[in-house]
């Protein structure tokens, strides 16, 4: 049975995928703003609240990961909703549970960019919470 993203232990993912800072890309802006078009474009748009592109990468002018993070707000009835896992599955992401610690609530996280051979494509980060308003 081959292995998937999603069987690997934290420690596989440290080895295979050790953390890199690099100077600011001004070209992932457009790269944010691509996929956000691509992920709207698969999703229903009544179905996202908001999405946003935070973490290092959206900063200009510091050292950063190469990744794309984007935050992603839903309805609570969306937020484990097996039609929109498969919907960004079929978008190239394999999904994540991160549990709940400390103040965070349990959410979906979406990751795509990442090979089982340690190599990388573009990274992409999803972290998919529910809207609070």
């Amino acid at each position: 049975m081959k292995k998937k993203l999603r069987d690997l232990t934290k420690d596989d993912w440290y080895i295979l995928f050790p953390i890199e800072l690099v100077d600011h890309n001004p070209e992932w802006i457009t790269i944010y703003e691509n996929e956000k078009k691509r992920i709207l474009n698969k999703i229903e748009k009544e179905t996202i609240v908001r999405i946003e592109h935070f973490g290092s990468s959206s900063i200009p002018r510091i050292k950063s990961k190469a990744y794309i993070d984007l935050m992603i707000e839903v309805s609570k009835e969306k937020l484990f909703d097996n039609t929109i896992i498969d919907q960004f599955t079929e978008l190239g992401y394999s999904h994540f549970i991160v549990p709940k610690r400390e103040a965070i609530e349990t959410y979906s996280s979406f990751e795509k960019g990442y090979n089982l051979d340690g190599t990388k494509e573009q990274v992409f980060h999803i972290h998919m919470s529910q809207n609070t308003m």
